[in-house]
């Protein structure tokens, strides 16, 4: 069963030109893994529905969209769910740089959650598949309909470490940076995330040879010491 009441509240985007507001945020584990939360905020449509009619739309989500957890604040709506690199649709990979480890970032489509299928994003704003698209001709067309019907989408990454590069961003945090979906539609860029954090396994392998090698010249100056005293007996 499709989830009727958000599909509406859709339509009344698209018929009644008003305002919305779409949250993305996206937590990137070290493994690649993310936690991912689409929030909507509702509270600004010409006829705004119920916190009651969210709640039972949240119901209906849950229900039918297995490992998707949905919660209402007032009127904002929020889907959340852990995704790996193939079901979120972004590329991330790891790299040893000594002292450190680089995490790289690529994401040329937002995920929403499988949403396209019950109109909480994606759909309304004239793309073919969920989520939005950053790249490409269907990017920029679909950025000018957002425009029009008063769209925002508003885009934060968390990355595993600092973030060392984050074009068209704005880091808010050392690990966390944001970014105005609809502008980087408008100029058809992707997005690219770099940070880094100290690499500690290869640092404590150091450490313990270095620690080792101290304790045995220590012991061995110590034996030295020891026969000179007994040959100065």
């Amino acid at each position: 069963m499709r989830i009727v009441l958000v599909a509406l509240m859709v339509l009344a985007v698209l018929v009644l030109a008003g305002c919305v507001d779409v949250f993305v945020r996206q937590e990137v584990m070290a493994d690649g893994s993310s936690h991912v939360t689409n929030s909507i905020d509702l509270s600004h449509l010409p006829a705004p529905p119920t916190e009651g009619q969210l709640v039972d739309a949240c119901n209906s989500i849950e229900k039918e969209y297995a490992g998707v957890d949905c919660t209402t604040k007032g009127l904002v709506i929020s889907l959340s769910k852990n995704v790996t690199p193939a079901e979120g649709g972004y590329a991330f990979s790891s790299e040893a740089q000594f002292p450190y480890k680089v995490y790289t970032l690529t994401i040329e489509r937002v995920a929403t959650l499988g949403a396209e299928k019950s109109g909480l994003a994606g759909d309304y704003a004239g793309q073919a598949e969920g989520g939005f698209q950053l790249t490409g001709t269907e990017a920029k067309s679909a950025a000018q309909g957002m425009g029009l019907v008063g769209m925002r989408v508003y885009y934060t990454i968390k990355m595993p470490g600092e973030i060392v590069e984050a074009e068209g961003g704005n880091i808010v945090a050392g690990d966390t940076v944001t970014y105005d979906v609809v502008k980087l539609m408008r100029e058809g860029k992707g997005i690219t995330v770099k940070s880094r954090e100290l690499d500690l396994l290869p640092i404590a392998f150091i450490l313990l040879a270095a620690a080792g090698v101290a304790v045995f010249f220590i012991a061995k100056k110590a034996g030295r010491g020891r026969y000179g005293a007994r040959r100065g007996l």
